[in-house]
């Protein structure tokens, strides 16, 4: 789950030139939110991918530091049994985590899942982000997972990649380009889609208002819905720990065992 320092107050600067590189650094140092600075600048109501990647590359390595508190390391655990609560059922020969950041939330819902880490994936827009993800891992003892970059609305896999793919609040930034992402991470799935991200649907007045201030997404339930797709759960995640940031999980079905084309090797589309 998200718990990015990068969800702080919207710079006040009116200026519309766009941040040089030391600019953004010294508006990050000071507490400023890196994404709703390149917002303001590039004078557009959305999180592009560029500015994801800005941010999220200046986070790296804040969220492995995180896991040094016992406090931390308990909430995430909690958060992340319940998220395993939820995949268990589902599970098929592999799994996929998208936006797996530095592996905080993968980690833990592998130890929980008792699967191999041979069968599942993760990737990150950010390159630094992943290489945490790597040395997170392996200091849980858990080597093996295939760990890469991409963007989420042009993922680098072949259709039906994996049997479940799962978000874990890493849709959240990416507001405005709800149904392009959502069709492309069901393109690479193969049996179950399962989103645990923002509750602007279902979540308390704070919740909206933060999603809202931050460009978060919203209507996922209804977007996929539109697209044609079985939504076939949809209801707050029973362990949303904070009340500003309330989660929902919806969980998608594709097809069912019987209805699964033959498996493939989840690799990449080198064409995309």
């Amino acid at each position: 789950m998200s718990d990015t320092r990068d969800d702080r107050g919207d710079s006040a600067e009116s200026t519309t030139a766009a941040p040089s590189i030391k600019e953004i650094e010294a508006a990050y140092e000071n507490g400023t939110n890196v994404m709703g600075l390149l917002r303001q600048r590039g004078r557009v109501n959305h999180n592009t991918p560029d500015s994801i990647l800005i941010s999220y590359d200046l986070q790296s390595g804040s969220y492995s530091a995180l896991m040094e508190d016992a406090e931390h390391r308990r909430i995430k655990d909690y958060i992340n049994e319940g998220m395993a609560v939820v995949l268990r059922p589902l599970l098929g020969a592999d799994l996929l985590e998208v936006g797996v950041g530095e592996a905080s939330s993968l980690g833990g819902v592998i130890q929980k899942l008792g699967i191999q880490t041979s069968s599942v994936g993760g990737f990150d827009i950010s390159w630094s982000r992943a290489a945490f993800a790597r040395q997170h891992l392996g200091r849980l003892g858990l080597p093996g997972v295939t760990l890469f970059t991409g963007d989420i609305g042009a993922i680098p896999l072949v259709d039906d990649a994996y049997d479940v793919v799962y978000t874990a609040h890493s849709l959240e930034p990416n507001g405005g380009r709800e149904r392009e992402c959502l069709q492309e991470l069901f393109r690479i799935t193969r049996k179950w889609l399962v989103l645990f991200e923002p509750a602007f649907e279902l979540g308390n007045a704070e919740t909206k208002d933060r999603v809202r201030e931050h460009g978060y997404c919203r209507g996922l339930p209804d977007i996929a819905r539109e697209l044609g797709y079985d939504v076939v759960e949809f209801r707050l995640f029973e362990r949303s720990v904070f009340s500003f940031n309330q989660t929902q999980q919806i969980v998608i079905r594709k097809r069912t065992n019987d209805e699964a084309p033959p498996r493939v090797d989840p690799g990449f589309e080198t064409t995309r």
